[in-house]
C-alpha cells in the first residue's frame, strides 16, 4: 500500500525571513506562514475526526496528548491473565488430562473444575464459587496454543524428569513455588 499523500505528509518549507525587506514585508511573510500552519491544523483536525467547534484546537491538543503522553491516557484495568498465569493454567490442565486414554472422563472441563477447587487458584480467581471452573476452561482455551504456553509445558516436562531422577515429587519442587508466586503476583517486574 502506498504512503498517504497530501498536505499533512508534505514538510513545510524552511522559514527564512527576507532580511533586506521592510517590516511590513516581513510581517506579510510571517502571516503567510501562519495561514499555511492554520490550514494544516484544520486538516489535522479533520483527519483525526474533530468537528468544527469553538474548542476545536483544545480537543486537538488533548487528542494528541492522549496519543503521545502516558499522563493523558486512561488507565485500563490490568488482567490477572498474563502469559505467565495462562501458561501455568495450561500446564496444570495438561497435567490432569495427560492420561486421557486410560481415563476418558478427564477432559479440559473436568480438569478446570478440579483446578478451580484448589485454594491457590480460588484465591487467584476471587469472587464466588460458581463459574470458576468454566472461567478457567475459557482461559485454557485462550492460552493453550500460545507459544509461551507450549514452552512452559516443555519446561514442566523437563522439571518433572529432573524431579523423577532425583526421586522427588514435582509438586513439592521449585515448579510449585513458582506457580504459587505467579498466582499471587501475576504482574512481576520483568519483561513477561
Amino acid at each position: 500500500m502506498a504512503a498517504k499523500q497530501g498536505p499533512l505528509q508534505t514538510k513545510l518549507e524552511p522559514r527564512l525571513l527576507p532580511l533586506l525587506a521592510d517590516d511590513a514585508k516581513q510581517l506579510e511573510v510571517i502571516g503567510q506562514w501562519q495561514d499555511e500552519e492554520h490550514a494544516k491544523l484544520l486538516l489535522l483536525c479533520d483527519d483525526m475526526g474533530i468537528e468544527d467547534a469553538p474548542d476545536r484546537f483544545y480537543r486537538l491538543a488533548l487528542e494528541l496528548a492522549r496519543k503521545h503522553y502516558v499522563g493523558f491516557q486512561v488507565r485500563r484495568p490490568t488482567s490477572k491473565w498474563t502469559q505467565l498465569t495462562g501458561g501455568y493454567l495450561v500446564v496444570e490442565v495438561k497435567r490432569l488430562t495427560a492420561d486421557r486414554r486410560r481415563l476418558p472422563g478427564h477432559t479440559a472441563s473436568w480438569a478446570a473444575d478440579q483446578i478451580a477447587r484448589r485454594d491457590e487458584w480460588a484465591a487467584f480467581l476471587g469472587g464466588g464459587r460458581d463459574g470458576r471452573g468454566e472461567a478457567l476452561r475459557v482461559q485454557y482455551q485462550k492460552f493453550k496454543e500460545k507459544p509461551w504456553s507450549r514452552l512452559m509445558w516443555r519446561l514442566f516436562q523437563m522439571e518433572a524428569k529432573l524431579a523423577e531422577l532425583e526421586g522427588e515429587q514435582v509438586d513439592a519442587g521449585i515448579w510449585q513455588a513458582e506457580l504459587l508466586d505467579a498466582l499471587k503476583n501475576p504482574h512481576p517486574k520483568s519483561n513477561l
